[in-house]
């Protein structure tokens, strides 16, 4: 995910979207969008109409100024000490690290790469999604659910949702295909039955 613009902190409520995609940051720059449009109308559009009086258009600035101020400095305070928060800078090497030992179907170097980062930051949802991964296709599928069912409690998951659910599906089918596997006879040759 990486660094988060310094640019994103000048929205109310962005950088927790952007950084997580939380629905409250989507509120909270909703609303402020909201206030924004009250404080031009009120200036520009209706600003002769009887409730709107100069003192009220004030007042109505000088609460968006207030508001703006509050939540930028929430933010920045907030994600700045979050264990979840932006990655470090070494981080996303072995991130992309570990996507290139996956990729290579290298599972042993990929889980202690992820495990390593997840030493790190426990929190690290990206991580673990590929970790369960990693468990499942070296079957070891109780691992994975475990690691499935961390990351259903973490509220930064939300952005995976489908992805942990199609994780979830491909693991039930491991395991079908297992049991499958072990409850059919050995598959005896045809050429052999055939001689015999």
């Amino acid at each position: 995910m990486g660094r988060i613009p310094w640019g994103v902190f000048l929205w109310p409520g962005l950088p927790h979207v952007w950084q997580r995609g939380a629905w409250g940051g989507m509120v909270v720059a909703v609303g402020f969008a909201a206030l924004v449009n009250l404080a031009l109308a009120t200036s520009l559009v209706w600003n002769e109409m009887e409730p709107f009086t100069p003192p009220v258009r004030s007042i109505v600035w000088m609460g968006l100024a207030l508001v703006w101020l509050v939540s930028a400095v929430y933010s920045v305070s907030r994600i700045r000490r979050e264990p979840g928060g932006v990655r470090s800078a070494v981080q996303p090497d072995a991130f992309d690290q570990a996507v290139e030992h996956y990729l290579q179907q290298d599972w042993y170097e990929t889980q202690r790469l992820l495990g390593r980062m997840l030493r790190a930051n426990p929190r690290d949802v990206d991580v673990r999604l590929m970790l369960a991964s990693v468990l499942r296709r070296t079957g070891q599928w109780d691992e994975a659910d475990e690691e499935l069912d961390r990351l259903e409690r973490m509220e930064e998951s939300r952005k995976w949702e489908l992805e942990i659910g199609r994780e979830r599906e491909c693991l039930a089918e491991a395991r079908a295909e297992s049991r499958r596997a072990s409850l059919e006879p050995d598959a005896v040759p045809v050429q052999t039955r055939r001689a015999a």
